[in-house]
């Protein structure tokens, strides 16, 4: 079955690492752990992507990264299936098409 799995943005915040995290670590607000319903981190991240464009309606051209469709893309600082704790990953850079809309600011440019 396909599903997606989103934030409530505008009311909380846009991180869509913290919401791979909860799907694949499924940690309960007592402590306990919901193993049961956990899914991977790749599973995640495709309902997060590929799967949410695909409920959208979006898919023919968005979602993943095929001829003719939009080519957005993220440079992550990690990378979200490797890392240790998937909520520190952070986005370094965002591209739309051909031009950058976003890049993160190191320490040492800050200074």
């Amino acid at each position: 079955m396909r599903y997606s799995l989103h934030t409530d943005t505008p009311v909380m915040p846009m991180r869509p690492f913290d919401v791979v995290s909860s799907a694949s670590n499924r940690l309960l607000p007592d402590g306990g752990v919901g193993a049961a319903l956990r899914v991977s981190r790749l599973r995640a991240l495709r309902a997060l992507t590929t799967d949410a464009a695909w409920q959208a309606g979006l898919d023919h051209d968005r979602g993943t990264l095929s001829v003719g469709k939009r080519a957005d893309l993220l440079l992550l600082s990690d990378d979200p299936l490797d890392t240790a704790d998937v909520s520190d990953v952070k986005v370094d850079g965002v591209w739309r098409g051909v031009q950058r809309l976003y890049r993160r600011m190191s320490a040492d440019s800050l200074q």
